[in-house]
């Protein structure tokens, strides 16, 4: 995933970040790259934009819990919400939004979400300095 340092902070592109969430077993969709908008978002939804995914856990391999198999998939999805806080315009979950308990809405604005060194680390995405991008 290609990236760069600005200020102290790493742009990320939205899909690629959705892209890579998804490989660690988390559910992504409303936006274009992941099946689409199903529509009956807000009329100035970043969503509508393609400036936004909703993420969930509810995942197959795990049924209803996290890996360690001792968190419930609503709590993890919320913990992931906290995890990303300050990553974009808009990072609302059950803690912070009633209308997102069951999902993380991730906006980006312009697509490039803003990850501090230490959610870099958390999401897995710190390579070494020869293979960032500038």
């Amino acid at each position: 995933m290609s990236y760069q340092l600005v200020d102290g902070l790493y742009q990320v592109p939205l899909v690629a970040f959705g892209k890579h969430l998804q490989k660690r077993g988390w559910n992504i969709g409303e936006h274009s790259a992941f099946g689409g908008n199903s529509g009956g978002h807000a009329k100035n939804s970043y969503h509508n934009y393609d400036e936004a995914i909703d993420i969930t856990w509810k995942n197959n391999q795990y049924g209803d819990f996290d890996p360690s198999g001792k968190i419930g998939w609503a709590d993890w999805t919320d913990q992931l919400g906290k995890r990303l806080k300050g990553a974009g315009p808009e990072v609302l979950h059950r803690s912070n939004d009633p209308n997102h308990s069951e999902h993380v809405h991730l906006a980006a604005k312009n697509g490039m979400l803003t990850l501090t060194p230490g959610q870099m680390q958390d999401f897995g995405l710190m390579k070494s300095q020869h293979s960032r991008k500038k």
